[in-house]
């Protein structure tokens, strides 16, 4: 605090009226410039680029673009060509992550509000958002302007599962069957039949398509020729299955069985005579959930079980991602495991209630709870929070559109979006609307 009268002092060098004598950056060249440029974060970038033209021209270098958009936006990289990207949806889709990681309180989404014909499945792909109606009709529509652009008609009953192959949808239905469609048609271009039972979850594994269903059995069907490949029913087998490097797993009473997504062979079966509340593959390792909230990490070549102790109430919900393992609970806490160590990495707390969805893509996770019994005063809220340290970025609360009794069905995330859902709102926070301003 200066006191009155007193002349304030002035830093030198941060003057902006007077011109730098010194050599700076300006007088590296373009490539070294570059070069420092390529070591900096997203939001360090935008700030280097407020300083002069040169330094914002550099910064729209699209090689720096590419590689930084591949090393902060990793799985969604995954899913994307290197040669076919446009440069201006790389750096729109690094604004808009960082707009919803932004904790200044001055970036708030735009929020799109849908109602379609009662929804029972929901799934966004590729920006389109594909729902089932009970009829049977899936509606299309557009992931950012929630407008629907079209309308699937075939199925019977409702819709369970959609995949994507190749540009083309494949639904499961609990009609019993399985359609392929041309989106760009709007048409049916095969009905693949052979379940006695609703088709309920979907996978694909290069050209072979995985369908499982209340019949008790595991399909495999040739997507391109739409022919059964085989069945499998192993004894006491329900309808629950995973896909991981190119295996399908699955458990049917005391044990494990794991079969070559491409064909079916058998490969391992194991015993495992615990309860499985529930489980996922990664890495050539089975993460089940037990009782009273262990975690059992089973590798599936070595035989070798370990234990993931921290929760104290059983595991509702897994999701292993970049050698991490992501665990929501019961006891109303999410917990963040390194897969090799075993060692928790962080708790994240919160939530009210148990936790019955998360999802993660690249450096964020979003999750959501539910009561176990609905009340008119349960949680409610879609939280956003930081894999790399644990902390909580945002909240939205739903309570204003979804009914404590039908509540949330499932959460979505894409870069800069979140969308959720219960059978009669669809909900979608889009970060990638704001202007083109720099991370504050």
């Amino acid at each position: 605090m200066n006191r009155v009268g007193s002349k304030p002092s002035i830093i030198e060098g941060l003057n902006e009226s007077e011109e730098t004598t010194g050599p700076g950056i300006h007088s590296l060249p373009a490539e070294l410039i570059i070069e420092i440029f390529s070591n900096l974060d997203f939001k360090s970038l935008n700030m280097a680029a407020l300083t002069c033209k040169l330094l914002k021209d550099l910064c729209k270098d699209s090689a720096l673009i590419k590689n930084l958009f591949f090393k902060s936006l990793p799985e969604t990289a995954k899913t994307l060509y290197r040669t076919t990207i446009d440069d201006t949806f790389l750096w729109q889709s690094l604004m808009a992550d960082a707009h919803m990681r932004s904790t200044s309180g001055k970036i708030e989404p735009t929020l799109t509000k849908i109602k379609p014909t009662s929804t029972r499945c929901l799934k966004l792909i590729n920006g389109k958002i594909f729902a089932a109606a009970i009829t049977g009709a899936i509606e299309v529509f557009d992931g950012t302007t929630g407008k629907e652009i079209k309308r699937l008609e075939g199925h019977t009953l409702e819709p369970r599962d959609f995949k994507m192959f190749d540009g083309k949808l494949i639904s499961a239905s609990s009609d019993n069957t399985i359609r392929i469609w041309d989106l760009e048609k709007g048409e049916t271009v095969r009905v693949l039949g052979g379940h006695a039972g609703s088709v309920i979850k979907l996978e694909v594994y290069k050209g072979t398509l995985i369908s499982t269903s209340y019949d008790k059995t595991l399909r495999l069907w040739d997507i391109n020729s739409g022919k059964e490949l085989k069945v499998l029913a192993p004894p006491n087998y329900l309808h629950g299955f995973c896909l991981s490097d190119g295996k399908i797993f699955s458990v049917a009473g005391d044990y494990f069985y794991i079969w070559d997504a491409a064909n079916g062979n058998e490969i391992k079966v194991i015993e495992y005579p615990h309860p499985v509340k529930n489980f996922i593959a990664a890495n050539r390792k089975l993460f089940i959930a037990s009782k009273k909230g262990v975690i059992h990490v089973l590798d599936i070549e070595t035989n070798e079980l370990k234990k993931l102790e921290g929760h104290t109430k059983f595991v509702t919900t897994m999701v292993e991602s970049n050698g991490k393992l992501f665990s929501g609970s019961e006891d109303r806490t999410i917990r963040i495991w390194d897969v090799d160590s075993g060692r928790e990495l962080w708790t994240l707390r919160g939530h009210s209630d148990q936790i019955t969805h998360i999802k993660v893509l690249d450096k964020n996770l979003i999750s959501y709870s539910l009561p176990l019994i609905p009340r008119r005063f349960d949680d409610q809220t879609i939280r956003l929070w930081d894999i790399d340290t644990g902390r909580e970025l945002r909240k939205f609360d739903t309570s204003n559109d979804f009914n404590p009794v039908l509540s949330l069905c499932s959460l979505q995330l894409s870069v800069g979006k979140i969308i959720a859902w219960s059978s009669k709102t669809i909900l979608i926070f889009d970060f990638s609307q704001k202007p083109q301003n720099p991370i504050i």
